[in-house]
């Protein structure tokens, strides 16, 4: 397998690596609110006590990971 290196050091604008954060942290949150979606959906078309667990424990971990997400979007607002 090859590696390659970058002899110099790569200059990113710190103003294009802010927008490229916000527009990936938007992104994540799109695709969190559609995966807490379809997790309603199936909790709510299940009535196997697994899957009722299986659906909550995916509720929490969605759930968990939307508020990181809405945190770091408001540190962008506030900066």
């Amino acid at each position: 397998m090859k590696i390659l290196f970058r002899h110099s050091p790569c200059h990113v604008n710190t103003d294009d690596a802010l927008e490229l954060q916000k527009i990936s942290i938007h992104e994540e949150l799109l695709q969190a609110r559609r995966a807490l979606e379809n997790a309603y959906c199936g909790f709510d078309n299940v009535t196997d006590p697994d899957l009722i667990d299986c659906y909550i424990y995916e509720l929490n971990a969605v759930m968990k990971r939307y508020k990181y997400l809405m945190e770091q979007a408001s540190n962008f607002v506030n900066t």
